[in-house]
């Protein structure tokens, strides 16, 4: 049996524990003999926590997603522009003002990506279905 573990990524900011969680319930399906790959979400993980892991390309990287939620025509039309924001470093430096942001201004954002394939965020959605096919 094969799993993707969806875990929301940190940008190694936060201290909630869930993905050391998460990542202690994959040892212990791969201890069972699940072939487990991490699949981080949003900001990426805390590597030092992945050791003995199989960790999947970043999804729904979290600049991306807000770009693609407060300016779609931008999105749409700049890829380029896109993919740079997938960047290690910039997540990282986005990752330690992610504290700042207000759960009112996200409300729109929570919503869209609730809607799936008809949310703003859908080419993501592709994107991760496109990595789980492959």
């Amino acid at each position: 049996m094969k799993v993707a573990w969806l875990t929301p990524g940190s940008g190694d900011r936060f201290f909630c524990q869930n993905c050391h969680r998460d990542f202690a319930l994959a040892r212990a399906l791969g201890r069972k003999g699940v072939q487990v790959a991490i699949v981080p979400l949003y900001l990426p993980l805390d590597v030092r926590s992945l050791e003995g892991l199989t960790c999947a390309p970043l999804q729904f990287g979290a600049l991306r997603v807000y770009l693609e939620q407060r300016c779609p025509p931008l999105a749409r039309r700049c890829p380029w522009l896109l993919r740079m924001l997938d960047r290690p470093a910039l997540l990282r430096v986005a990752a330690r003002r992610a504290g700042t942001a207000s759960a009112a201004n996200l409300a729109d954002l929570t919503l869209s990506m609730l809607r799936g394939e008809d949310g703003r965020q859908a080419a993501e959605l592709d994107r991760l279905i496109e990595w789980l096919q492959g």
